[in-house]
């Protein structure tokens, strides 16, 4: 799952540059992002404002609220707070293995010696997360493949960015770096 995120060498530095100058060229940090993260505040309070305030998880609209930051900076597009069930299941995926990698020491056991994944105990809880995983993987695939890239047309998300400008375009490493992305915007939430 987190295949970048204590990577190193020349292909890190690289993809670590790239991301810094879409971030830069798409505005992170200016006015123009600015404006998208007001607009989705208006969103999110908007939908609050329409349910019942007794008894709403302010939690989960703030979920929603990241996560379709980071969606629209990856792929362009956000999810409506009343149509977001396979976000929602996407970043529920995603925080449960947070939570499993943070929590438990057989992910660092694994991570330092691989050869573990195959012992008894361990290859059962190892395939665990292994699967939810890859389901996280099927919603960042599902979603690059509605992304519509035509390279004479200026950018408007990563993944536009990434087929126009990175020479190797290796669907590995863009899936990896769509879930690194992820990773740094989900993590506290």
């Amino acid at each position: 799952m987190f295949t970048n995120c204590a990577s190193d060498g020349d292909d890190w530095v690289e993809q670590r540059r790239f991301i810094i100058a879409i971030l830069r060229n798409f505005g992170m940090g200016k006015n123009l992002m600015e404006e998208k993260v007001r607009i989705s505040v208006k969103n999110m309070t908007d939908f609050i404002e329409k349910q019942d305030l007794s008894s709403i998880n302010i939690g989960r609209p703030i979920q929603v609220f990241v996560a379709n930051i980071i969606n629209e900076f990856l792929f362009g597009n956000q999810h409506s707070f009343d149509n977001c069930d396979k976000l929602m299941e996407f970043v529920d995926d995603f925080s449960e293995l947070l939570n499993k990698f943070a929590k438990s020491p057989i992910v660092g056991i694994v991570l330092m010696l691989p050869w573990t994944r195959h012992l008894p105990l361990i290859s059962t809880y190892w395939k665990k997360i292994n699967d939810r995983s890859q389901k996280m993987f099927t919603y960042i695939r599902h979603e690059v493949s509605q992304v519509r890239s035509d390279p004479s047309e200026e950018s408007t998300c990563y993944v536009q960015e990434f087929y126009k400008s990175n020479k190797d375009k290796r669907p590995e490493q863009l899936l990896a770096c769509c879930s690194d992305m992820f990773t740094a915007g989900m993590a506290r939430h």
